[in-house]
């Protein structure tokens, strides 16, 4: 507030007021900060910014994580292809017959997949987004398209592991499976 007036709105970059390694661990933060203001008439040009946020309401199945707030962040959803799929997947790359959709976007399938969740800045919607990946396999020859299903990644809640598994591919005669987690890291 100014020298016995009302609080005033001012505007400060979000880092100026909270550490990037704040403690959120409690499901929520505060911080106040002095700075610098100018704009004060007859001041001493210091003003006091506080801040308070605090998790209304959160998923059971949301990792810790997901309290902490949104920073550079990048998330990725790592598809690594398990036991017999590994041989199974080394075929179809030799037949080119078998290319891998994640949210549109086509590529080859190999045994190690990396897609960037886009538009995802912080654990809490990291679920959202994998609900809405439409993940499968597309046959080119073909045009069949082949589910690959999540839903156990997206269940895992903080574990942030788990199998995914392919309907039968008419080609191998078999599912193919993979270990799926999401992993967060800096954007670059």
């Amino acid at each position: 507030p100014e020298a016995g007036g009302e609080p005033r709105h001012v505007a400060v970059k979000f880092s100026e007021i909270l550490e990037e390694f704040a403690d959120t661990s409690a499901g929520r933060v505060a911080s106040s900060v002095e700075l610098e203001d100018e704009g004060i008439p007859g001041g001493d040009g210091k003003v006091k910014v506080s801040f308070h946020a605090e998790v209304v309401r959160a998923a059971p199945t949301l990792p810790k994580a997901a309290l902490r707030p949104s920073l550079d962040v990048r998330f990725v959803l790592r598809l690594a292809a398990t036991g017999l799929s590994s041989a199974a997947i080394s075929r179809a790359n030799r037949e080119g017959f078998l290319r891998v959709s994640l949210a549109g976007v086509e590529q080859p399938l190999s045994k190690v997949i990396e897609h960037s969740l886009v538009l995802v800045d912080s654990w809490s919607e990291v679920e959202q987004a994998l609900c809405e990946l439409e993940a499968h396999l597309r046959d080119p020859s073909g045009g069949s398209i082949i589910s690959l299903d999540l839903s156990a990644l997206i269940a895992s809640g903080e574990a942030g592991k788990a199998r995914a598994v392919t309907s039968v591919v008419p080609q191998l005669g078999e599912p193919l499976t993979f270990e799926a987690s999401v992993r967060a890291g800096p954007r670059r």
